[in-house]
């Protein structure tokens, strides 16, 4: 199940990141900026992906949790930035 979730995403993962930097050529700066939001929206749908796939694994007993503490500012800007474009809309 992994390798048909990820495989594709992967690609396209790749390919967004091969046209921001560049590699087909300049790209506008609208451009640049939505395929910065494709990117970022990809890097998000493979981190859902791979949560998943782990809660498959607990369900399962095959992932070990370890717990620790974290500084939440950080994510809480982060969560910010990335549903900006959905405030915009």
């Amino acid at each position: 199940m992994s390798h048909e979730l990820r495989t594709p995403l992967t690609s396209i993962k790749g390919s967004l990141g091969l046209l921001i930097g560049g590699a087909a050529g300049n790209i506008s700066t609208k451009a640049h900026k939505m395929l910065t939001v494709a990117s970022n929206n990809t890097n998000r749908l493979l981190f859902l992906i791979n949560d998943i796939l782990d809660i498959q694994k607990i369900g399962s007993e095959e992932l070990e949790m370890v717990f620790e503490n974290t500084d939440i500012i950080p994510v809480i800007k982060q969560s910010i930035e990335d549903n900006t474009s959905f405030a915009d809309q």
